[in-house]
């Protein structure tokens, strides 16, 4: 039902200025009993003994009482049947007249250095705090520490701050819903309570989410309604946070990459894609995975790495030995330079004698050739064993990740299927008492 519905407005209750509420027969019979007839005469609130003013337009005029119509329209809305709606509003109604009344203490409840934002309604018993149809289009500051539950339903907010929720330890319910939401801060969810039961970002306009923005929050989500670009980002968060299961087929890709073998990477947002307007969950379930194109690129990158690898180690040999040559040559003209304190060497001394260099180079020669391979080999063999031993610790962790994928997968399926189970029971007890 809408907040503004004519219905719920007849229930209203006038609010003092003092802020405690009464239905309007308890009121007409203080306003008699106190002898309060006309305009602008006084009359004593019952509660507090605080001095109110009638005002021109007699019991008609005083001030109603806005976070009344929210909390009744909530209750009515997580309610189903006629008796548990009664039963959630027994403890709300005057025990003389059977109406409506004291459902927020706005002034006088309120703890002491706790505020609350403007534009906001706080509900102080039962630590909510109403946002809705505010008009905000920032997040609120100033909320109160110990809040319960956050509705925030129907405004502009576009992005959450980093630390939105640091001061919210006690937060078990948020509803995002109906806002204009396209991005999420690194740490704006990250820092959410570890009692949180419920988190609603459904009817936004999310494209992209990862698991770091989410952090280790186990909350019931819903994220449908929701313009989603299906990737191996979304996929991974898909299979992480617990998703409501009746609101997981709303989860629906508006563009998507394609997956390894099936053309270019990107389809068309505005075009017919294969991919366009499939629930993500049945695209998995059909044995779509959008994570095999990055998988396999990066393969193609790891193979590349390792040619320019051995390349540069050839290069580097080639160099090596040519340095070590022209070295050789050099050192070898510096001892022909120098002076010999001998005689003159005749001409087979002479001959013998370059010989004997000639192969003295050969053989430094062969042994800096020598050095230089089994440095190279070495060198090799030690890339080679490095790169074998990380790719075998990758292949181990994929498979690790897509076996604890499988089962995390197979473990929602089953919870859907015992909480469907489960509500089909229910349903079909409740009929079993209804015919009895």
């Amino acid at each position: 039902m809408h907040l503004s519905s004519p219905q719920i407005l007849l229930k209203l209750q006038p609010e003092l200025c003092c802020s405690h509420n009464y239905c309007k027969k308890c009121i007409h019979q203080t306003l008699i009993a106190q002898n309060c007839i006309k305009p602008q005469d006084k009359f004593i609130c019952p509660m507090c003994r605080k001095v109110n003013i009638l005002p021109d337009k007699g019991l008609n005029g005083l001030k109603r009482n806005m976070s009344v119509e929210n909390v009744v329209a909530i209750l009515k809305e997580r309610t189903e049947s006629n008796e548990a709606k009664q039963q959630a509003l027994k403890e709300f109604l005057c025990p003389d007249h059977n109406e409506i009344m004291n459902l927020a203490q706005l002034a006088l409840s309120s703890p002491s250095g706790s505020g609350c934002p403007d534009s906001c309604h706080c509900v102080w018993e039962s630590s909510m705090v109403l946002c809705t149809d505010a008009g905000l289009r920032e997040f609120p500051q100033g909320l109160p520490p110990d809040t319960v539950t956050l509705h925030l339903e129907r405004n502009y907010i576009r992005s959450l701050p980093e630390g939105a929720f640091r001061e919210l330890t006690h937060l078990r319910e948020l509803y995002l819903s109906h806002n204009h939401i396209d991005t999420l801060s690194s740490g704006a969810l990250r820092h959410l309570s570890s009692e949180l039961r419920l988190l609603d970002l459904s009817h936004n306009l999310l494209r992209q989410a990862s698991r770091d923005e989410f952090g280790s929050t186990r909350a019931k989500t819903r994220l449908y309604n929701n313009p989603w670009h299906c990737d191996c980002t979304l996929q991974e968060l898909m299979e992480t946070l617990n998703l409501e299961p009746e609101t997981v087929n709303g989860i629906v890709c508006e563009s998507s990459v394609r997956s390894a073998g099936e053309g270019s990477r990107w389809e068309d947002p505005g075009g017919t894609a294969e991919h366009s307007g499939q629930p993500l969950v049945k695209l998995l379930n059909s044995g779509v995975n959008f994570c095999s194109l990055q998988r396999k690129t990066t393969d193609v990158a790891m193979l590349v790495t390792m040619f320019v690898w051995f390349f540069m180690v050839i290069v580097y040999v080639v160099y090596y030995v040519r340095q070590n040559q022209a070295e050789t040559r050099r050192h070898l003209e510096y001892l022909k330079s120098l002076p010999s304190p001998r005689k003159t060497l005749t001409e087979t001394d002479t001959i013998s004698t370059e010989k004997a260099q000639e192969k003295a180079l050969e053989k430094a020669q062969e042994k800096a050739l020598e050095k230089a391979q089994e440095k190279a080999q070495e060198k090799a063999q030690e890339k080679s064993q490095e790169k074998s031993q990380e790719k075998a610790q990758e292949k181990a962790q994929e498979k690790a990740q897509e076996k604890a994928q499988e089962k995390a997968l197979e473990k929602a399926q089953e919870k859907a299927q015992e909480k469907a189970q489960e509500k089909s029971q229910e349903k079909s007890q409740e009929k079993a008492q209804h015919k009895a």
